[in-house]
């Protein structure tokens, strides 16, 4: 059991991201730091699917430009 077992339900990709930071914190920080990216990065690309959001370009810079802007973070 992690502390992110609740997010297995509704968004297994996050969970997975997030287990894999934690598994990694103490022998393999580097390892932590690049599923956190990348855990942001698929936390902001589901926030834009759920609003409607559709961003053709991928990149994580115009997604958050683009939440901000909206008002929504």
């Amino acid at each position: 059991m992690n502390n992110f077992d609740f997010l297995n339900v509704r968004w297994p990709r996050l969970y997975q991201l997030s287990s894999e930071a934690e598994q990694n914190l103490y022998t393999d920080p580097e390892t932590s730091l690049i599923k956190l990216r990348k855990f942001g990065e698929a936390f902001a690309q589901i926030i834009m699917y759920k609003e409607g959001l559709n961003d053709e370009d991928k990149n994580q810079i115009t997604h958050l430009s683009t939440l901000k802007r909206t008002g929504i973070v």
